[in-house]
């Protein structure tokens, strides 16, 4: 259920309407010109990949309008429709991706994608595969978002200089959507092979016997197939009489955006709350946090045993006294205070 039921606004050319009591978005064409959209302060991938709960979605809705263009147009209303439960799931999808960019490259830790991402290994007469995959979303109910995914025909096939071969792509099927990208070799064997068992994505990383190369190129596959599965409504052409990139509705433009940046943007996840950020600043080095409220947090985190054993060792208890009080091991309780 939505919070702002009586939420009305005017965006792009739209009236954004939400019924009481309901969990749909409700956009009618607007007489009234939307007045110019501010140019945004980080790259419009970022903010709706962390889209996570209701107020959330209507906020980013009312700023820039109907996510799924024409798909959800319901003639009977007059307006396009939404479902929010819609938006959260299409939200969700680009975050695990923004999450797996930031994992290949070194910008994220193993627990940003260990929850989504799943590698099966399979051995075969001239070699092993290593596939890894992730799903789009799960279970047969329709959707605008589901339709979208639905209509791509993604795939991709190479081969390396050493003779392996990567293809990759996207299948529907009653379990849902999936992006899969499998990685073959041939003439090599790894040196525990445990055929045909789903872990994982990290267990693949950290196997030995399994170059990580290899699971970070399916990866990096899974990345760009995600991408093109999504911006299959995007077409080039002139507008205004300037030729570019015209997309037919918003969840194609936002991934568009992260495709242009896909080669250059440092992508990681912030420390703290778990957000997807622009991980460098201003001066080029890497952050960690997305906010001086999460740097702060975190450096309060840290300091919290030292600040306890302060407190203890101020109202009279001897160092070991406050390391066992608060469950501080003594050397480390040494360390922090600054007793040798």
């Amino acid at each position: 259920m939505l919070a702002k039921d009586d939420f009305t606004g005017e965006i792009g050319g739209f009236e954004l309407s939400i019924p009481a009591g309901g969990s749909d978005l409700l956009f009618r064409p607007s007489a009234v010109a939307a007045p110019p959209r501010p140019l945004a302060p980080s790259p419009l991938f970022y903010e709706f990949g962390n889209l996570s709960d209701d107020d959330e979605v209507v906020a980013f809705a009312a700023v820039h309008g109907p996510l799924f263009g024409t798909r959800g147009w319901v003639p009977e209303d007059g307006a396009i429709r939404e479902s929010v439960e819609d938006w959260k799931e299409a939200a969700s999808a680009l975050n695990h991706v923004l999450r797996l960019k930031a994992f290949c490259d070194g910008k994220a830790g193993v627990g940003d994608v260990s929850d989504f991402m799943h590698v099966v290994v399979a051995m075969g007469a001239r070699g092993f595969s290593l596939t890894a995959s992730c799903s789009l979303f799960s279970g047969r109910s329709e959707g605008a978002y589901r339709d979208l995914v639905r209509s791509s025909h993604v795939g991709e096939s190479y081969q390396g200089a050493g003779g392996e071969r990567v293809v990759a792509g996207l299948s529907v099927d009653p379990l849902g959507a999936h992006v899969a990208a499998t990685y073959e070799t041939f003439d090599y064997y790894p040196a525990s092979p445990q055929s045909g068992q789903d872990r994982s994505f990290i267990d693949a990383l950290a196997s030995e016997g399994f170059p990580g190369d290899m699971a970070e190129e399916c990866a990096h596959a899974v990345v760009r197939l995600c991408t093109m599965a999504h911006t299959s409504d995007v077409r080039f052409g002139f507008v205004d009489g300037v030729y570019g990139p015209v997309v037919e509705c918003l969840l194609a433009g936002i991934w568009h955006e992260f495709g242009q940046a896909y080669s250059h943007e440092a992508i990681g996840v912030c420390k703290e709350c778990g957000r997807v950020m622009d991980c460098t600043n201003e001066r080029g080095k890497q952050k960690d946090y997305c906010s001086k409220a999460c740097r702060d947090r975190a450096r309060n985190k840290r300091n919290a045993p030292k600040m306890k054993l302060r407190r203890r060792m101020a109202a009279g208890m001897t160092v070991e006294e406050a390391a066992r009080d608060s469950g501080v091991p003594i050397d480390e309780a040494k360390r922090l205070v600054g007793v040798e």
